[in-house]
């Protein structure tokens, strides 16, 4: 199994914070990039963000954090998992 290890912050997005909308922005560029290695290499995705925290502390569990990286055009059924906790 080839295994990509993802960070989103700084990779998919910068760091600029959009007042209105309280978040940073993935930038589609860099998630078609990211879907075009996904894509030529068939890996898939162990997350290592801080976002990982989600399913840590209990707000989100692996599928809905899977679903919430599709929700931004991140290929569908490439999440196997994540980092453990720091």
């Amino acid at each position: 199994m080839k295994l990509l290890f993802l960070d989103i912050d700084g990779v998919l997005n910068c760091h600029e914070f959009g007042r209105e909308i309280m978040c940073g922005q993935i930038h589609k560029d860099k998630v078609a990039l990211l879907n075009g290695v996904l894509r030529a290499t068939g890996a898939q995705i162990v997350l290592s963000s801080a976002w990982r925290y989600l399913v840590h502390r209990g707000e989100m569990n692996l599928r809905g954090l899977e679903w919430l990286l599709r929700s931004h055009g991140i290929l569908a059924d490439r999440l196997v998992g994540i980092t453990r906790e720091d």
